[in-house]
């Protein structure tokens, strides 16, 4: 699912990788199997522009191609901007997830739920 989401929305990629880092754990095994499972949509997104754009994984790059280095969107809706207001508005989109998304990684997936989580299972 983890993979699936990251090749939907690439801009989640951050958000993407601490959670496989907190599922995933110590395990060598929970790594190969993470890793492969997440590998698979990525894998099939790129066939899918390799056939239908002519490159594999167009998409992924000439979004950022056009973001960043045009200072447009590809769709031209949007007014052209520097890019690294593109960098800033993703981090400050980020920003008030952050020690949440840190406290989870800390936490690791072995601790037991908040009290208050239990109550509705």
């Amino acid at each position: 699912m983890l993979g699936l989401s990251f090749a939907l929305r690439e801009p989640l990629a951050p958000a993407i990788a601490i959670i496989g880092i907190a599922l995933c754990g110590q395990s060598l095994n929970g790594w190969v199997l993470g890793l492969g499972a997440a590998s698979l949509p990525v894998f099939l997104v790129g066939g899918l522009d390799w056939l239908s754009w002519g490159q594999p994984f167009r998409s992924f790059w000439l979004n950022i191609a056009l973001n960043l280095a045009l200072g447009r969107s590809a769709s031209g809706l949007f007014t052209p901007s520097p890019p690294l207001l593109y960098i800033a508005g993703l981090g400050l989109d980020w920003l008030w997830a952050l020690p949440l998304l840190l406290w989870l990684a800390w936490r690791g997936p072995g601790s037991p739920p908040p009290r208050a989580w239990r109550r509705w299972h």
